[in-house]
């Protein structure tokens, strides 16, 4: 919270002083106990005897903020930054509150310029991620998460939110592979993979063939990718046939290094069936 200093305190009566003094101390009083509703009365009574002192605004929006007031939070925001632009928790809580009220291009601004004076601030990297996601500009809400997770390395939100922005990149980039490349191996490569995650083995199967067919080169992991997909058929000797295949056009491929490794733990397990 902003501390209350009169600008002009020779054109205010002691009288009026003392009242703005009282009522500063009693908003701080309420705000520290949790009656934000209370305190936020007080402040809009100092902002009527202070209508040009952007600390009262200031403190007046974080109250009405922290009772669930978002617009008169916003409004009160924006008038005690138009006083003073400077003002840092004004900037952060206008911020996070246009992201709540769905105007994320307003909110990087504010937040912006906290991030200049605190670069490590939590609350303004977590909420200009928000709203470049918002905004879906995914690349720049990803690189703010990983800014985040460099300096909090332990903030489970920052890891998840950049997980969900590398998933719609992926998403975007997989639609327009489908549209500029739709008869390519990276395209039925890429459906294959897909379908290996839908567990249905004979279409991923299909994808993947289809892949190596029209591959103009030896793409590395294809063959390690089908055979997979016959492991998990349980199909042994055509996954062994396709992991041995692929190192030997790409020796030392650790994919098919690790398919034969998962083939014969496999085949341990069979055997100790028959057992």
């Amino acid at each position: 919270m902003a501390s209350m200093n009169s600008s002009s305190p020779a054109l205010q009566s002691p009288k009026t002083q003392s009242e703005i003094e009282l009522l500063f101390q009693e908003a701080q009083r309420d705000f520290m106990k949790g009656d934000y509703s209370a305190a936020a009365k007080r402040y809009e009574r100092l902002v009527t005897l202070q209508p040009n002192s952007a600390e009262a605004l200031s403190n007046l929006g974080v109250a009405y903020h922290m009772a669930g007031r978002i617009q008169p939070a916003v409004d009160a925001l924006q008038r005690a930054l138009r006083l003073n632009a400077n003002l840092l928790p004004a900037n952060l809580i206008l911020g996070i509150d246009l992201v709540q009220l769905g105007k994320a291009e307003q909110a990087i601004p504010p937040l912006q310029k906290v991030l200049q004076h605190d670069s490590a601030n939590r609350d303004a990297l977590l909420a200009l991620a928000s709203s470049y996601f918002a905004l879906q500009r995914f690349d720049q809400a990803a690189e703010v998460y990983r800014r985040h997770t460099t300096i909090h390395p332990k903030d489970a939100d920052a890891w998840y939110g950049l997980g969900l922005c590398f998933e719609h990149i992926g998403e975007a980039a997989a639609r327009r592979l489908s549209e500029v490349g739709k008869d390519s191996a990276y395209h039925y490569r890429l459906v294959g993979e897909f379908l290996m995650e839908q567990e249905a083995g004979i279409y991923a199967e299909e994808a993947f063939r289809q892949a190596l067919v029209l591959a103009t080169a030896d793409q590395e992991g294809l063959h390690a990718a089908l055979g997979f997909v016959h492991l998990r058929q349980r199909e042994a000797r055509q996954a062994n046939q396709e992991f041995m295949a692929e190192l030997q056009l790409h020796p030392g491929n650790l994919e098919a290094q690790l398919g034969l490794a998962a083939l014969a733990m496999e085949q341990e397990d069979f055997a100790t069936g028959l057992k």
